[in-house]
């Protein structure tokens, strides 16, 4: 009796065993999001991407217009239901300050869950600031390689066609 009920207890234990080991995987595993990069390109020159300047990784770094090359630096996915982040950086599209004025530049910053200044909410080809209302645009108004992008009112400013990359 007492090799049988040994037995039973060895099985059970490998069966937990397994178990656990096919159980959810790790938290940080969990939090990882299926994503599909996006390349944002200017409706009115397709030639040009959202990019961040001098494909830096760092806090502060400005989003500009440049040539189309196909660089992590200008691929971005959605993040929940708001944020824009950038694939090289892992950093969110963000409004320099958390400015409302119009003229603020857009710039990559780490990326903090609800901050309204990284918020975006598409509309057909538009990019709108969740705290601004304020549209994603080129600043200088013209298609000009290496032309910061920040935010303008709402009437005027970018349209931006998105595609897979």
């Amino acid at each position: 009796m007492f090799k049988k009920s040994r037995r039973v207890a060895t099985g059970l234990a490998a069966a937990a065993l397994t178990l656990l080991s096919t159980a959810a995987p790790a938290q940080a595993d969990t939090d990882a999001v299926a994503t599909t990069f996006l390349s944002f390109r200017s409706m009115s020159d397709t030639s040009l991407c959202l990019t961040v300047a001098g494909a830096s990784v760092t806090n502060g770094a400005h989003a500009i217009m440049a040539t189309c090359n196909g660089g992590a630096e200008q691929n971005w996915y959605w993040y929940g239901s708001a944020q824009l982040v950038n694939a090289k950086s892992g950093k969110c599209l963000s409004i320099e300050g958390g400015s409302m004025a119009a003229g603020a530049h857009a710039i990559q910053w780490t990326c903090i869950y609800g901050a309204p200044e990284q918020g975006w909410t598409q509309q057909g080809y538009v990019q709108k600031n969740n705290k601004s209302g304020l549209r994603l645009s080129r600043l200088d108004g013209t298609s000009v390689n290496g032309g910061h992008v920040g935010q303008l009112g709402p009437n005027s400013g970018q349209y931006w066609g998105y595609y897979g990359t």
